[in-house]
């Protein structure tokens, strides 16, 4: 979805607002360009930054700006809170230059970017999976980093989120009288996710569902 979405964000500015750029910086070299786009982004002028920015990764994908034009033009789309979009220009980053100065950076705005639309502990937990795997990556590559803190503070808190989600469902099974559906989320709270507080009321309901199993199975033996 973020790659279709962002193949419309870039062929659009080409199509339809490029009549008049093009025709009045045809001429300009790419450093021109760059700098002419990295003004407009610090004056907040996002969709021109776009513009020259998208123009040297079409035309000059091979030069020594094109990868700051793909970082900053992630950054474009982040500052405006387009994140998914934002998101797919680091993943460029990562993707295609991966001996750029600003790899370290765009692989922790990707995670951001996926952390800042990761939802609700009741909605569909994609995103929060993808977060989770960025700042993981994130850790691993650069183990020292100050930003890694905050990248093990962020799992913590995503992974307590897919708790809460299987916790809820165990609790919902528990209320009902469906105890073995129970026992099946509280235990995969109990295996998956340890570290979270999460851990500690799934034994709890763990224990309950088991005791009302086994005070079922008494009774169906008795009868």
């Amino acid at each position: 979805m973020i790659k279709s979405v962002a193949a419309l964000t870039l062929l659009l500015p080409v199509i339809t607002g490029c009549g008049e750029s093009r025709s009045s910086t045809k001429d300009l070299s790419t450093e021109e360009r760059f700098r002419l786009g990295k003004e407009a982004l610090d004056k907040g002028n996002h969709q021109k930054a776009q513009e020259y920015f998208e123009v040297i990764l079409l035309q000059d994908p091979a030069s020594e700006y094109a990868d700051d034009a793909q970082f900053y033009l992630a950054e474009s789309f982040y500052q405006t809170d387009e994140y998914r979009v934002a998101a797919f220009h680091y993943s460029r980053v990562l993707n295609d230059f991966p001996g750029s100065p600003f790899y370290k950076q765009a692989l922790y705005m990707t995670g951001k970017c996926y952390y800042n639309v990761s939802p609700q502990y009741e909605r569909d937990q994609r995103q929060t999976d993808n977060a989770i795997r960025q700042y993981k990556a994130f850790v691993q590559f650069y183990p020292t980093d100050s930003l890694s803190k905050h990248a093990r503070e962020r799992i913590l808190e995503l992974r307590s989120r897919l708790a809460q989600r299987d916790y809820s469902v165990a609790q919902h099974y528990l209320d009902r009288g469906e105890y073995k559906a129970a026992e099946i989320y509280f235990k995969r709270v109990i295996d998956r996710y340890p570290d979270t507080k999460y851990y500690a009321l799934a034994q709890k309901g763990m224990e309950e569902a088991s005791r009302e199993i086994t005070t079922i199975e008494a009774k169906d033996k008795g009868s």
